[in-house]
């Protein structure tokens, strides 16, 4: 599944749920239910914020390989 800034949370988990139904079957749709739908919100509020860098690269150790 792509991260799309535009889908709403329940198209997000539509598609998390075809995408489970696939692999795992749709007689464990029940059981991963609650799993999916905390997936498609975190998704979904990750997909609303910015990624902006907060702060510089750390140095890097001379000589650690």
């Amino acid at each position: 599944m792509r991260l799309d800034p535009t889908a709403s949370e329940a198209q997000m988990l539509a598609a998390l749920r075809r995408d489970a139904e696939a692999t795992w079957g749709a007689e464990r749709l029940p059981a991963l239910g609650p799993a999916l739908e905390a997936l498609a919100s975190a998704l979904w509020e990750l997909s609303r914020r910015p990624f902006e860098v907060e702060a510089e690269e750390p140095d890097y150790v001379q000589g650690s390989a």
